[in-house]
């Protein structure tokens, strides 16, 4: 019985060290640590949301990290709060009324499409670009319209983000994802303190998650910080096609 309990701790403890090495720049933690709860005997509500406690110090120690070098537009990080957030709270409303299976799939082939243009774009998000104004303002629209999405499925929207910022506003992979982690860790606090209160959270897996995530946070951001844009590309497409499997399948 130790013995089986002391296994299920390592196989989190493991599974979260490697999710957030990699979520915490491409994102997409969830393929590697969700699976992995609910295998070792979580309901996958229950699941979910310990998984988003744990999320908490993914996000902040990136944050960290990327501001650190100097990889954050706040300004933007803040605006873009505010639209992700507003989208969030409409898409919670008519969550309900969605066809959410339809909208996984079409979303999982729409991740598919615009990952082609980013692979064969040759300076896209390798290099900081000058776009226009309307490009910008459109590019707040998506946003908000990102944040429904997230509000009501979820899943992929860390990706779909990052393809507007890249897209839109001309920031590279590293800025992008230094970028999205304060709108993030804002809407996961509000999701984590409904789960609180509703008695979602398994707390000693929580906390496991919730302290292995940060060297695995630190290690992977430090990594991908000291390789540059062009490892982040390679290594966002390759997590781009693996959420656009699971939404799709």
């Amino acid at each position: 019985m130790i013995y089986t309990e002391i296994m299920e701790i390592l196989i989190i403890a493991i599974a979260a060290f490697l999710s957030s090495a990699i979520g915490v720049s491409t994102g997409g933690a969830g393929l590697i640590l969700l699976p992995i709860l609910i295998f070792v005997g979580l309901d996958p509500k229950i699941a979910v949301a310990t998984a988003t406690f744990g999320y908490l110090s993914v996000a902040s120690t990136g944050l960290y990290k990327f501001s650190k070098s100097k990889k954050v537009d706040w300004p933007l990080s803040w605006r873009t709060t505010i639209d992700l957030t507003i989208g969030s709270v409409i898409g919670s409303l008519i969550l309900l009324y969605l066809p959410t299976e339809f909208l996984r799939r079409l979303i999982g082939v729409f991740l598919i499409i615009v990952l082609c243009f980013l692979l064969f774009s040759k300076n896209v998000g390798l290099r900081r670009r000058e776009t226009s104004k309307l490009s910008k303002n459109f590019g707040h629209l998506l946003i908000n319209i990102i944040g429904i999405y997230k509000g009501a499925v979820n899943s992929g929207s860390s990706i779909l983000v990052t393809y507007v910022l890249v897209f839109s506003f001309g920031q590279t992979y590293l800025e992008s994802s230094g970028t999205r982690k304060l709108p993030f860790l804002i809407s996961m606090l509000a999701s984590v303190f409904i789960f609180i209160y509703n008695d979602l959270i398994h707390w000693p897996t929580g906390i496991i998650l919730f302290i292995t995530n940060i060297f695995g946070a630190y290690v992977g951001a430090h990594y991908i910080i000291k390789k540059g844009n062009g490892w982040f590309k390679y290594g966002f497409a390759v997590v781009v096609l693996l959420s656009a499997i699971k939404l799709i399948v």
